[in-house]
């Protein structure tokens, strides 16, 4: 299956981006109120304020188009896949 994504992926000239199911964001408890939960981080040796984020479309796959160019980044028009398999699909009738 990854063999024949990975050709797909070449002859498209395409790369494949995945939408986290979750973004955890860790500030001092000092930025923000009533925002978030205050979790003792043990990295950091004190309190922190921890936001956890979960994205509309958290676990799907989006397809990004490579021009070489590191100033634009073309994505489709937000076809969202649910997953691998289903964006071979797509890629084998385009």
């Amino acid at each position: 299956m990854y063999k024949k994504l990975e050709e797909l992926m070449l002859k498209h000239n395409i790369t494949i981006r995945t939408i986290p199911k979750k973004i955890t964001h860790v500030y001092e408890k000092r930025h923000y109120k009533n925002i978030g939960k205050i979790k003792y981080i043990e990295k950091f040796k004190r309190e922190m304020l921890v936001i956890e984020e979960y994205p509309k479309n958290g676990g799907k796959f989006l397809i990004e188009y490579i021009n070489h160019n590191d100033t634009i980044v073309y994505f489709t028009n937000k076809k969202y896949f649910n997953s691998i398999k289903e964006l071979i699909n797509y890629l084998e009738n385009k």
